[in-house]
């Protein structure tokens, strides 16, 4: 395992409710708070009432980092993921990411916004992330959570580059502690299952790494870089 980011700032809370898509009622010290989620998925498996949760705090609020998951923490904050996958591209930690650096963050392509612009030998490849928070059993870390029309049209415009013989890649963040596989979830959004499918026969990179927050270290951790898929 590497450690990617560490914090010095992190706060023991509990999960009170969801409040709407951006913020969390939250307990601290036995009093009730407001924490910021950066993360638009349900989350139900996670934000429970009554939940250990891992806030980062500062002067100006508390930020909804990780939510406690089989004795570590399901980091649910999808800057982190992208942070901490970006440190993974500068550590050179993932071996099928050895020869890449970022070019270029929110690159667009077609009419869509994707996460990075990789040069991986000499080549441009466009990136995409998404968050794979749903345990769909002990060691299956799945995406989505809930139906993505952005997701969909994402991996169209992948498809159509990768078609007309561009590089193009997907990376699903498992940012939960131990699991191995990773799953598209294609009973909530069988079209996902669908898109990855034909982004495979197109010759788009279909891959899934695994992470989580370390609660001991007070780290975001690279547990696996190169999980299996079950397509």
């Amino acid at each position: 395992m590497a450690k990617l980011i560490c914090f010095d700032n992190i706060t023991e809370c509990f999960i009170n409710r969801r409040i709407n898509r951006f913020m969390v009622d939250i307990v601290v010290n036995n009093e009730r708070s407001k924490a910021y989620l950066c993360n638009t998925g349900k989350l139900l498996q996670l934000l429970k009432k009554g939940k250990k949760a891992y806030c980062l705090e500062s002067k100006k609020n508390m930020r909804l980092l990780a939510i406690e998951d089989y004795g570590e923490g399901a980091l649910v904050d999808t800057y982190y993921q992208m942070k901490s996958f970006e440190k993974a591209v500068r550590l050179n930690v993932i071996p099928w990411l050895r020869n890449c650096v970022i070019s270029k963050r929110n690159p667009r392509l077609g009419k869509s916004v994707l996460d990075y612009l990789l040069i991986c030998d000499s080549y441009s490849v466009y990136t995409e992330l998404k968050s794979a928070v749903l345990r769909l059993n002990d060691n299956i870390a799945s995406y989505p959570d809930t139906v993505s029309l952005r997701g969909r049209r994402h991996l169209k415009e992948l498809i159509k580059y990768a078609a007309l013989g561009g590089k193009a890649l997907i990376v699903f963040v498992a940012a939960l502690p131990h699991v191995s596989y990773f799953k598209p979830n294609d009973k909530i959004d069988p079209q996902i299952l669908f898109l990855i499918k034909q982004a495979l026969k197109k010759g788009v990179i279909v891959k899934a790494f695994s992470e989580y927050f370390e609660p001991q270290s007070k780290c975001i951790v690279l547990d696996n870089y190169d999980l299996q898929l079950i397509i």
